[in-house]
């Protein structure tokens, strides 16, 4: 396996969010401590790879294991990757580390902030192009911030406003509805992030399709 096998300077494809060949491999050594990873290209048979990042901590080299396919892990479609993380790293902190696993209260409040991340910055995943993602199976519903499934969402301006390596830069406002106006399952979005719709106002910064700034 070959990684930073592209010119920093070369111009990247639009939809690139990625930089030296790595983001997985290095994201997830920084959340969990084992890696499985299963895909099926099209018109191909599924394999499997996993990383233990704590052997490859201990061995001090760089080791991808092929392994057998896992049956939670079969991919019924034509293609597709899925990817599973297990034995996180919750903080950096041992000893509040110890105090979430041993306090269930303290571990479903991790959890629950844990998902509302992943909705917000894979909102554009999840809704437009079929990813699907799960904590500890419970599947993560995308929060669009504008609300626009709600018809009281109004539309004020949608404009390309520059263009860099000939890729645009879109800029899109919304007016969001007033509070009555929410559906339930909008306002439990707006009471689970603990803001109201006056504190959700701002800026939103999208890069390929991923919230990376609010």
């Amino acid at each position: 396996i070959i990684y930073a096998q592209k010119n920093v300077n070369d111009i990247r494809d639009i939809t690139d969010i990625g930089r030296y060949s790595i983001g997985l491999n290095s994201a997830s050594s920084s959340f969990c401590n084992f890696l499985f990873l299963t895909s099926k290209p099209k018109d191909c048979e599924q394999h499997s790879i996993a990383m233990d990042f704590n052997y490859l901590r201990s061995k001090n080299e760089w080791r991808i294991f092929n392994v057998q396919n896992r049956k939670d892990a079969f991919i019924k479609s034509k293609s597709g990757t899925i990817v599973i993380w297990e034995d996180l790293k919750l903080e950096k902190d041992d000893a509040i580390n110890k105090n979430l696993l041993s306090n269930d209260g303290a571990m479903l409040n991790y959890i629950s902030r844990v998902e509302k991340h992943l909705s917000k910055v894979f909102f554009r995943f999840i809704k437009y192009f079929g990813v699907h993602i799960s904590v500890n199976k419970s599947k993560i519903e995308g929060w669009d911030p504008f609300f626009r499934s709600n018809e009281n969402t109004q539309k004020a301006f949608d404009d390309v406003v520059s263009t860099v390596n000939g890729s645009p830069i879109k800029v899109e406002g919304y007016v969001l509805p007033v509070a009555e106006h929410l559906s339930p399952q909008e306002k439990d979005y707006e009471y689970g992030f603990d803001k109201n719709l006056q504190e959700l106002q701002g800026f939103y910064l999208y890069r390929g399709d991923r919230l990376i700034s609010i």
